[in-house]
């Protein structure tokens, strides 16, 4: 089986692969996973030997693919495609681009791929609050609308902020944000664009942000 998680949000992409390897070692043992960099020369074979070895201690393996589009196309593509129905291993492969023509197959099944494209409207707000919460940040509707207004898809970015401020033990109001120096860049075109949105959803959200920033009528 291959686990292909792909697209340019690196913070949950990078998050979800962690999960992926950290549920395989509670289950097994970290004598079943293996890391490899296929940038490296002979890392293919490495790999190769790996999942097609016998072990006596651990039956199911997951093997972690690393810089994967910078490797040997040639020699990689038909190893995957072997590989990709094969029960008891798992290939996790995480990339920021889509693949090359040789391996886009892994955009297809059996692949089983996840996309991580920037967060968007509800879905955002609802991400920032949860990783808010994560770390005991508590925040005000008002505090959470800038906060994600001002970090408006860029998930690594926000969460860094996040960790800054679960040292604050306190709720935080709009203007403890604004007085750590936060502010929402106006993005007048995604504010029309959400504004004439067929989703009631989007249309509250972006009177939320003009809320939130004091933007005359």
């Amino acid at each position: 089986m291959i686990i292909f998680l792909v697209g340019p949000d690196d913070y949950r992409r990078i998050e979800k692969k962690k999960a992926i390897v950290s549920e395989f070692k509670k289950k097994h043992s970290n004598l079943g996973a293996g890391s490899f960099s296929l940038s490296q020369e002979g890392s293919v074979e490495q790999f190769v030997e790996f999942v097609r070895g016998q072990s006596i201690f651990e039956s199911a393996k997951l093997a972690v693919l690393e810089e994967v589009f910078e490797g040997d196309e040639d020699a990689l593509a038909p190893v995957l495609r072997d590989l990709a129905p094969r029960q008891g291993v798992t290939i996790l492969v995480a990339e920021r681009e889509k693949p090359p023509k040789k391996l886009n197959f892994l955009l297809e099944k059996p692949v089983l791929v996840e996309k991580f494209g920037p967060l968007e409207g509800r879905d955002w707000v609802r991400f920032v609050e949860r990783e808010a919460a994560r770390r005991g940040v508590r925040l005000t509707p008002q505090s959470l609308t800038l906060l994600a207004s001002a970090y408006q898809g860029d998930a690594w970015r926000c969460v860094t902020e996040l960790e800054k401020l679960q040292w604050i033990g306190k709720p935080l109001e709009k203007r403890d944000l604004e007085d750590f120096g936060l502010e929402v860049a106006p993005n007048f075109w995604s504010l029309l664009s959400g504004l004439r949105s067929r989703r009631v959803g989007d249309r509250l959200l972006v009177l939320e942000q003009l809320f939130a920033k004091n933007e005359p009528a």
